[in-house]
């Protein structure tokens, strides 16, 4: 489900993206539309969804806990 307030952004990205690809232009954004960007990440002992608050703080997607110790992005 997405947000209403994100609603806007989404649509003005697609839109943009389908009348770039009718003219035969790639468009780039510079910024993802979306708010929080997930990634499988790696802690001691732990693997697990997570995103980072505006603090910068690793959390857990479903929990929203912080998560303990250094985190390394998995590619």
């Amino acid at each position: 489900m997405i947000a209403h307030s994100t609603m806007g952004k989404c649509r003005g990205a697609i839109t943009r993206l389908i009348a770039g690809h009718k003219a035969g232009v790639m468009v780039k954004e510079a910024a993802s539309p979306f708010l929080v960007e997930f990634f499988m990440v790696q802690g001691a002992g732990f693997q697990c969804m997570a995103y980072r608050n505006s603090d910068g703080k690793w959390r857990g997607a479903f929990d929203n806990r912080e998560l303990p110790g250094a985190i390394r992005v998995l590619g």
